[in-house]
């Protein structure tokens, strides 16, 4: 029988340029590491690591908060500090007007961020519908839709836009972190730290080339793409992000998003 250890580390990742820094070695020819690497939406991701089909994945944030089973690795994100432009509120009335809300359902963590800063920022308790991420049908059917990934980076057309990256820095002056890399099993955390750092160390310095490998198929802008991955997204996991985290469950618990407050566990390396 093949020993747990010995077969190869079932690693999940997301369709989206962010999430690529911290991925794309476990694809390229310099990758010796024994994986076996899927890319799925993070709402998928969060289902295939809940039953055991994946070792580790780069997972909504909130699923740190609300599931008490799963552990982080200790120093690695995706995150940013200030606008995000891959997650955004694309609305048809101004944003202290909305009252239904369009939320994408291959996201977690940045339809509770909507819900919650509409809530502590603006007071406003609206009716969600979760639907595919189809910004025209999005809007056909609510006042606004929060959209995330490339398709909310390269923009949809609506008369009002909330960032959620900058306002969440306006509304408690701190990073957001959207995603982590998560494991069920502290021991499966050990060893997929150690090749998961290796992919972190190619990835980050090599996102100028990543950006332009993603944008020229895709039809993104090639200036877009660069300044995205080299000046805004983030992705250690530092003292900053961490208070974040905790900020971040403090908010869903308070809004009703998840059963308590739960600061995120990490895994010890």
């Amino acid at each position: 029988m093949i020993g747990e250890r010995e077969r190869p580390l079932r690693i999940g990742g997301v369709p989206y340029l962010n999430g690529q820094p911290l991925t794309a070695w476990l694809r390229s020819d310099s990758c010796d590491a024994d994986v076996e690497y899927v890319e799925e939406v993070p709402s998928r991701l969060a289902e295939l690591l809940a039953d055991d089909s994946l070792d580790v994945a780069i997972v909504s944030s909130i699923e740190a908060i609300r599931n008490p089973r799963v552990l982080a690795l200790p120093d690695m994100s995706i995150a940013c500090y200030g606008p995000v432009r891959s997650v955004r509120i694309f609305s048809k009335v101004p944003v202290q007007r909305i009252r239904t809300l369009a939320a994408d359902n291959s996201s977690l963590t940045s339809v509770a961020l909507a819900q919650g800063l509409l809530k502590e920022s603006y007071g406003l308790t609206v009716n969600m519908l979760t639907m595919p991420p189809d910004p025209v049908a999005m809007l056909d059917s609510c006042d606004a839709a929060v959209m995330i990934g490339d398709r909310a980076l390269l923009g949809v057309d609506a008369p009002h836009v909330l960032d959620l990256g900058a306002a969440w820095k306006e509304h408690t002056g701190l990073p957001f972190v959207f995603a982590l890399w998560l494991v069920n099993d502290p021991a499966v955390g050990a060893r997929a730290h150690s090749i998961l750092r290796r992919a972190h160390a190619w990835g980050c310095a090599r996102r100028a080339q990543i950006a332009r490998d993603w944008s020229r198929p895709r039809g993104m802008p090639l200036d877009m793409a660069t300044e995205y991955l080299v000046s805004i997204m983030q992705y250690d996991l530092d003292a900053a992000k961490r208070a974040a985290l905790d900020r971040f469950s403090e908010m869903c618990g308070a809004c009703g998003l998840t059963g308590s407050a739960q600061r995120v566990r990490y895994v010890t390396v």
